[in-house]
């Protein structure tokens, strides 16, 4: 009978872990403490067993407060006799597809498999064939009255006479698995945009050397992706230096 509701409590996991990486990728400093199951269906036990042993909540306090059965009701009750006042009211709803980039960074023992490493012919250094990195995901909350912003730091790899120019694409992915690995899962994903980003204009001092012969330099850029509404734009930065001015997306 338990596997039954299965289905559904995979759902319910998927759903709190998409706020778990949300909360941390904002990175507030802020911890998730709390679990709230509201709904005739937060007091199952199987529901709850579920959770516990799926999400490793070791620390975590999940809550099912008396009148969570009625919760769903009275929200509705609530908001039809404020409707008028209900405007203002702060909603909230899903990302629908993960959105991330590709990216190869140098090689290191301790966070890539042998297998991945790779030696680039033309700067002699090693790097870990291509990963995908995931700035929003799927289910993650995009708030009504503020903009949902990620961003990360990327490097990008420069020899001496190559162009400062770099082309980095952004690729969508609707299923709930998504793949950490670019080589395996190429066909799975869709480019939706290509950001051209010129650094030409940086002041070398702001390079760093990563190999001197043949010389390999490196420069970190601030890539950030923000979604509103149903409005997705990328743009680029350099510490306070705006590279790159917000592209729209294909959402």
């Amino acid at each position: 009978m338990e596997h039954f509701f299965d289905l559904c409590v995979y759902q319910i996991v998927d759903l709190i872990r998409a706020h778990q990486r949300q909360i941390e990728d904002l990175g507030s400093g802020v911890r998730t403490k709390n679990v709230f199951l509201v709904g005739g269906f937060g007091e199952s036990i199987y529901l709850q067993r579920q959770i516990m042993e799926h999400l490793n909540l070791a620390g975590f306090n999940l809550r099912i407060p008396d009148t969570s059965w009625t919760a769903v009701v009275r929200g509705a009750v609530i908001c039809g006799i404020e409707k008028l006042s209900s405007q203002n009211l702060i909603r909230a709803k899903p990302c629908r597809h993960h959105y991330g980039i590709n990216v190869q960074r140098l090689f290191n023992d301790a966070y890539h498999s042998r297998e991945d490493a790779f030696k680039d012919p033309k700067s002699g250094l090693t790097f870990a064939r291509g990963e995908v990195i995931w700035f929003l995901n799927k289910g993650d909350l995009v708030l009504s009255n503020t903009p949902l912003e990620i961003r990360r730091s990327i490097n990008l790899h420069f020899s001496k006479d190559e162009s400062r120019v770099k082309v980095i694409p952004i690729y969508r992915y609707s299923d709930d698995d998504r793949p950490s690995k670019f080589y395996s899962a190429r066909k799975e994903l869709t480019e939706v945009c290509s950001l051209s980003i010129d650094v030409s204009k940086v002041p070398s001092r702001d390079y760093v050397i990563l190999h001197r012969m043949p010389k390999v330099f490196s420069l970190v850029i601030q890539l950030v992706l923000s979604l509103f509404e149903d409005r997705l734009t990328a743009s680029v930065w350099r510490n306070q230096d705006k590279l790159l001015e917000e592209q729209d997306i294909m959402y």
